[in-house]
């Protein structure tokens, strides 16, 4: 196989896989809308599944990301940009640690949710935690169509900060949910 039969290959792979992340994530933010303010059993259950459409996603986009670096290292090229490609991609860990975070926050609280045995302030604070995935979200759709992702799988810097950010954000937005879940119970 040529070179260009190889980079035209990768190009029609990153297309694809493209196409998937972004379908993971619009449908896990559409099940995170759709049982937005919704604390039955099935309720819970949904927003589960939507943040675990939003990390298969990010797994998919990691994947990609890392068989490119391998791709290069391979192919005898060096590896440029190996700082900035840690910088991009320690806020996709970071962020599928949350969505794990979540799930199982969710999960071991399930009961206590769908009965709601809840303080008031869990619904504020799970419409930011859901503001945040969006803007999240947003940002790595965008970032991952600008031509420096397109070239070497690379989130810019600018897009890489905010996500670290809003990464930020997110983890004091879980502590404080999973503090409103545990110290502040109601009895329905």
């Amino acid at each position: 196989m040529s070179v260009s039969e190889t980079a035209e290959l990768l190009g029609q792979f990153q297309m694809i896989n493209q196409t998937l992340y972004t379908t993971a994530w619009v449908v896990g933010s559409v099940l995170l809308m759709t049982t937005n303010g919704v604390y039955s059993l099935s309720g819970v259950r949904g927003s589960m599944v939507g943040y675990i459409m939003i990390m298969v996603g990010l797994m998919l986009l990691f994947m990609q990301m890392v068989s490119f670096i391998i791709k290069q290292y391979n192919s005898g090229n060096k590896v440029e940009g190996m700082g900035r490609f840690i910088f991009s991609i320690i806020p996709i860990v970071g962020i599928s640690y949350l969505l794990i975070y979540y799930i199982r926050l969710y999960y071991t609280n399930q009961d206590k949710i769908s009965g709601g045995n809840i303080a008031s302030e869990f619904t504020t604070y799970v419409k930011v935690s859901n503001l945040l995935f969006f803007f999240i979200l947003g940002i790595l759709i965008y970032a991952t169509r600008k031509d420096l992702f397109k070239k070497q799988n690379q989130i810019d810097m600018a897009n890489a900060s905010f996500l670290y950010l809003l990464l930020l954000l997110s983890i004091a937005d879980a502590y404080i949910l999973n503090t409103i879940l545990v110290f502040y119970t109601t009895d329905g």
